[in-house]
């Protein structure tokens, strides 16, 4: 009956999902579906979701991430892939799998942001189906690989989210390009160069307290900077290096000035 309505439907993307042991587990041969797509996201190590990666190599497979398998499959939509994937170590160990594409996740809100429906009221009747018309329905909160409880950025009191309500909000920012990117090294190192070149000049020839206070408002603006590129582009920039060049620079400058107060002194003992 289902591979019945699946057929019927057409455009029906079903879930695939790594076991423990490293294996790739299909959907079954009687179902059959237009697409499939993994399941796997990671949590970094302090238990937040943050990224996905939308292609997985395993072994001579490529496999798409279930939201980017959706995605491909709407009018007009193609996600953009690496071209290809290292099948260096393929045949090493069954359980090799080679990452690509990552994504940050930007998440719209904590959990239930994204409206939720009872599937026992779809079956009863009490929704129209014009109402899933020009939709996209994701269905099965306990899907055989989807984790079951994750825990994003955006939470209070360490509050967790369903793993299908996690690939939603992947998907959403597939559809509006709201996913934030990283800055890009070149662009990185172009930044690095331009803030030398601002905090050179105002902390040179300064006292140790002016010095203190360029360090802060370099810092703060480091800062302000970061943030308005996450909100206004959906760039994350990494600000540690920033603020390392910046304790840098200055420190320098204040061994400098300290080597020029000494090679004074001495001249003034001469």
């Amino acid at each position: 009956m289902l591979a019945a309505a699946m057929a019927q439907h057409g455009k029906v993307v079903l879930p695939v999902y790594f076991d423990p042991g490293g294996r790739l587990i299909l959907p079954p041969a009687s179902v059959a579906a237009t697409a499939f797509g993994h399941t796997h996201i990671e949590q970094d190590v302090d238990g937040i979701t943050r990224e996905v990666v939308h292609t997985i190599r395993y072994r001579d497979e490529v496999v798409p991430s279930f939201a980017s398998a959706i995605f491909d499959m709407l009018p007009g939509k193609k996600l953009s892939r690496e071209e290809s994937l290292s099948k260096e170590g393929s045949d090493r160990s069954p359980a090799f799998f080679v990452q690509a594409d990552p994504m940050i996740i930007n998440y719209y809100g904590p959990g239930e942001s994204i409206r939720y429906i009872s599937f026992l009221e779809i079956l009863e009747g009490r929704w129209p189906e014009d109402f899933f018309k020009g939709k996209v329905v994701l269905v099965g909160l306990t899907a055989a690989g989807v984790a079951g409880e994750l825990l994003p950025p955006f939470t209070d009191a360490g509050t967790r989210m369903p793993g299908v309500e996690v690939h939603a909000h992947i998907l959403n920012n597939l559809l509006d390009g709201t996913h934030y990117r990283r800055l890009e090294t070149p662009w990185i190192w172009l930044a690095l160069g331009a803030l030398v070149c601002l905090v050179f000049p105002l902390g040179a020839r300064r006292t140790p307290v002016q010095m203190g206070i360029v360090w802060l408002f370099s810092v703060l603006g480091v800062s302000a900077f970061v943030y308005l590129a996450l909100v206004l582009f959906n760039v994350w920039i990494v600000p540690g290096p920033f603020y390392a060049l910046v304790t840098a620079t200055l420190a320098s400058m204040y061994v400098m000035t300290l080597h020029d107060m000494r090679a004074c002194l001495l001249q003034s003992q001469k």
